[in-house]
């Protein structure tokens, strides 16, 4: 009888710890655990799961690649999600799982915050994730993922990419990761846009990857470069972007891994359109590499502004530029302009917008009139 009596009991205290989360609607569910969160995101019956409080000093995996992960939301409410910096230990780790949304989440102190393989469709949105030992973000082999809105702080990687497909990172910061910004490597047609990346070795570093387009990003303070592309990276879109006060280089082009070390295949048919590249100890660098260069403004470079023993076949037409080594525009010496020509520029533009301005204005007392 009394063996009974207990294992009733224990089989009660299963059900009840088992069930720690809490259904609070249709589709929604609590949780205030690693562990609960984890049953909560794999129940059937919770599709939008809320972190109700800190999980703090984690030693493991806190959200570990739940199972019907799919479709679902897991939103952290603003709390925190900590380890303890174990190795291979990750805040949120994903593998074959789809269509998700990870929001406002604050991941910190572990190998990697987010790491994401094998998956598609997944949103990480408005989390700040903070010094993660690895990488703040680790999407791997994986395919149309979106990472908006994010602060990326103090990792040694912010974003990397490995075999990376399709994904779109817009809007992040991304500030004093050790190492890189954001790091792709063997990754085709991901789209960068408007991310604020600085205070790394190197912005932006891309390592056997074509197709990509980086366009409105600022990349600043970099300890080597702002963005250095690197081995067989063809094909890719650098357009509209600020990139300044990188100690060495702002944009690089190269076979060589850094200047003068680890040198493999150069890179091709690179497109470099409409960015401003200043402040930087040389604007632009390629070696053994061949791209096309259309209307940058590369000026108040402190060496030089386009820098090259050798451009091989590259291309450019419109370049603002001071002092360049060996680069000349299609049928110019230098740069078809020179940086002085960019002030002129920027004044014509407001001298032309002038005229629309006062009509606008004009027309705006007109219409308050004829309405009293």
């Amino acid at each position: 009888m009394k063996k009974t009596i207990l294992e009733i009991s224990f089989i009660i205290f299963i059900a009840v710890i088992g069930n720690a989360y809490k259904i609070e609607s249709s589709g929604i569910c609590t949780c205030d655990s690693c562990l609960d969160c984890n049953e909560a995101i794999t129940s059937r019956e919770c599709v939008n799961i809320k972190l109700e409080k800190d999980l703090l000093s984690f030693d493991e995996t806190c959200i570990k690649n739940p199972e019907n992960f799919n479709n679902k939301i897991f939103d952290c409410q603003g709390n925190k999600i900590e380890g303890n910096n174990s190795i291979e230990t990750y805040g949120i780790y994903l593998e074959n799982k789809n269509n998700n949304t990870i929001k406002d989440c604050i991941i910190s102190k572990f190998y990697d915050g987010v790491y994401i393989a094998q998956s598609f469709g997944n949103k990480i949105i408005n989390n700040t994730i903070i010094e993660n030992k690895r990488n703040g973000i680790y999407l791997s082999n994986s395919s149309s993922n979106i990472i908006i809105s994010n602060l990326i702080k103090g990792n040694s990687v912010g974003i990397n990419l490995g075999y990376a497909i399709n994904n779109s990172l817009a809007s992040n910061i991304l500030e004093d990761n050790s190492l890189d910004g954001i790091a792709i490597s063997f990754s085709s047609n991901n789209f960068l846009k408007e991310n604020r990346i600085g205070k790394s070795n190197i912005g932006i570093f891309m390592d056997s990857s074509s197709h990509n387009v980086f366009e409105n990003n600022e990349i600043f303070l970099g300890g080597y470069a702002g963005i250095y592309i690197f081995h067989n990276s063809d094909f890719n879109k650098i357009m509209k972007n600020k990139i300044y006060n990188n100690s060495n280089i702002g944009l690089g082009i190269s076979n060589c891994y850094y200047a003068g070390s680890f040198c493999l295949e150069g890179c091709e048919n690179n497109t470099i359109e409409e960015n401003e590249i200043f402040n930087n100890k040389i604007g632009v660098y390629s070696n053994v590499s061949s791209s096309i260069f259309k209307s940058n403004k590369v000026c108040n470079n402190f060496e030089l502004d386009f820098s090259s023993l050798d451009w091989l076949n590259s291309l450019g037409d419109e370049n603002f530029c001071n002092i360049s080594e060996n680069w000349n525009d299609e049928g110019k010496i230098g740069c078809s302009k020179k940086c002085e020509e960019v002030s002129e520029e920027d004044k014509k533009s407001e001298e032309n917008i002038f005229p629309f301005f006062i009509a606008f204005i004009l027309l705006s007392i007109l219409l308050i009139l004829l309405l009293k």
